[in-house]
């Protein structure tokens, strides 16, 4: 069993971290007034409600009693860990190069995908996503083994659940949407090319016998119908995943602020007249 642990622990972890902080980033923009910042105080922690780590002075008025209109002051006073004297806040993090790759190659991306396809009509019933929670965690005695085995041992049971269900819907979704672009352009794979396929390889019935928990001799092509056309549609993609990316963003009109909150940028996000 491969564990994301083992594998890809950094890269891992500073997507977890990034994640985490773009929603907080969010959470900052809308903030205007001790109201709202009474608000991205509490979310900051992580639950409404909870203390406001030591060090850390979101929530406290400066010597004008009024919160500053710049978020980016907000993000010194955010404080993600106490070493020592010192704190480590989120503008440190946005110090490291890692959160510029990981936003524009490993976060946005898959958004993009989510987006287009949600705005093309198609969605991931909560059957479908527990299916693939199921097969996907096939490999290990229990689920709690995978959260076990394939997540830091610190890392909050809540955020293991939210990773694994947003990466499988991920999944679900982009195989959907990739299937009707294919459909657009060529219509549905022919009975002729599905039975040809299905006679040349075999896997398919290993694979859904695997998934089924069912002898694989005891399948017919008709159980492994889906399967096939999704690899057909798959294949097509392969080809064009850059140039349909790339018309995905355009078409969406990806907004990137990393840069000002990062303190190399003056564009205020909501306020640049976008």
């Amino acid at each position: 069993m491969k564990s994301i642990l083992k594998s890809e622990p950094v890269k891992f972890l500073t997507v977890i971290l990034t994640t985490i902080l773009l929603t907080t980033l969010i959470q900052c923009t809308t903030t205007s007034g001790n109201e709202e910042a009474d608000s991205v105080s509490a979310d900051s922690t992580g639950k409404s409600g909870d203390e406001v780590p030591e060090g850390s002075t979101v929530n406290q008025e400066n010597d004008t009693g009024d919160q500053s209109s710049d978020p980016r002051e907000l993000l010194d006073k955010m404080v993600l860990a106490k070493i020592g004297d010192s704190n480590l806040t989120i503008a440190d993090l946005l110090k490291m190069p890692e959160i510029y790759q990981l936003l524009n190659t490993s976060i946005i991306p898959p958004k993009v995908i989510v987006y287009a396809a949600e705005k093309a009509g198609l969605s991931v019933s909560d059957e479908e996503l527990e299916a693939g929670i199921k097969d996907y965690t096939a490999g290990f005695e229990s689920i709690d083994q995978y959260y076990e085995l394939s997540y830091p041992e610190y890392l909050p049971m809540e955020v293991r659940e939210a990773h694994l269900r947003n990466r499988i819907y991920e999944q679900k979704i982009y195989i959907k949407l990739v299937h009707l672009k294919y459909v657009d352009e060529f219509g549905e794979p022919s009975e002729e090319e599905i039975q040809e396929r299905y006679a040349k390889n075999a896997r398919y019935r290993d694979l859904m016998g695997h998934q089924l928990g069912v002898d694989p001799q005891s399948l017919t092509i008709d159980d492994v119908r889906d399967l096939i056309v999704d690899e057909i549609a798959m294949e097509w993609m392969s080809t064009r995943a850059a140039e349909m990316m790339d018309k995905w963003s355009a078409e969406l009109g990806i907004q990137n602020y990393l840069e000002y909150y990062g303190g190399y940028g003056d564009d205020i996000p909501g306020q640049s007249g976008e």
